[in-house]
């Protein structure tokens, strides 16, 4: 994408660089989807940031300037790449410049050596939040093993914990209360949302292997009937099948389901069962400190 980038600037006049992406995007046939796929926080599309990490790359090698906040322009030496008529622009290109290199060996020892292939070269915030991603599902993967590996009663009650975790009752003093046991009517525990207990949500939890289909939804349905409940929360460990929710369109009744996969997510965002183990903060250059007043 490097190529087609510098060439949307070949006119030599300054432009916002959401024109360029723009430009460039049109000019490679970039799908609507894929501009607006997102790196895995969700903070910033790929796109975006490929084509800020184009233009640091292109800035090291003294291809492209910022004359103004938000704008690029293209320099002599630029022009004089484009002059070439060349067939793409990657890191070997880049390389022959000596600012680009001074640039982009300012690493720390020991660190893998550059990929002259742009094409393989993945921006580092990219690479970072893949790593971060591969390691958050690691993480989901065994929490879940071992949530399931522990006896019923102790799922049940990480259930409720986690249910006040996510602001249920969390104001009111014992605003759970466990029921899970032999003529449980089917629901383990109850959390309340007032002082008076006025208004409650009853939880099911169960740690199954197998995916849960309308059957079950059905019998969650019968037992808060039993209980004279409006409101349900139902938690297995396993996954829900296409048609679970088909019953949920024929009550009046708010059910909420969660399978083992959004357990696990909704466990490590409410540091429930995990720790933190290291912290990493990326930074940005702030563009209002270098503005001329």
């Amino acid at each position: 994408m490097m190529l087609p980038v510098l060439q949307v600037l070949a006119d030599g006049k300054p432009r916002p660089i959401r024109e360029v992406s723009d430009a460039a995007a049109k000019a490679m046939e970039i799908s609507d989807a894929d501009l607006q796929e997102r790196l895995p926080s969700g903070i910033q599309t790929k796109w975006a940031n490929r084509i800020a990490w184009v233009g640091t790359h292109f800035n090291f090698a003294g291809l492209i300037t910022r004359p103004a906040r938000a704008q690029v322009q293209i320099t002599t030496r630029g022009l004089d790449v484009l002059k070439t008529n060349p067939k793409r622009i990657d890191l070997k290109t880049l390389q022959q410049f000596p600012e680009f290199e001074i640039a982009r060996r300012r690493k720390k020892e020991g660190e893998a050596p550059l990929d002259a292939d742009e094409e393989t070269a993945t921006p580092p915030l990219e690479a970072l939040e893949k790593n971060y991603d591969e390691l958050r599902k690691a993480l989901a993967a065994e929490l879940l093993a071992l949530v399931k590996s522990k006896p019923p009663i102790f799922f049940e009650r990480l259930v409720l914990q986690l249910m006040q975790r996510l602001g249920y009752g969390s104001l009111i003093p014992d605003a759970t209360e466990h029921l899970g046991g032999t003529g449980d009517g089917g629901v383990d525990g109850l959390i309340k949302e007032d002082k008076l207990g006025l208004d409650v949500i009853y939880v099911q939890a169960k740690r199954w292997d197998y995916p849960v289909g309308s059957k079950i939804i059905r019998e969650f349905l019968g037992a808060l009937d039993q209980a004279g409940a409006k409101k349900g929360v139902l938690i297995i460990t396993s996954t829900f099948t296409k048609d679970a929710k088909a019953p949920l369109g024929k009550t009046d009744k708010k059910i909420s389901l969660i399978d083992g996969q959004t357990l696990a997510e909704l466990m490590i965002d409410h540091d429930l069962g995990v720790a933190v183990d290291r912290t990493f903060q990326v930074k940005k250059i702030d563009s209002d400190f270098f503005e001329e007043e």
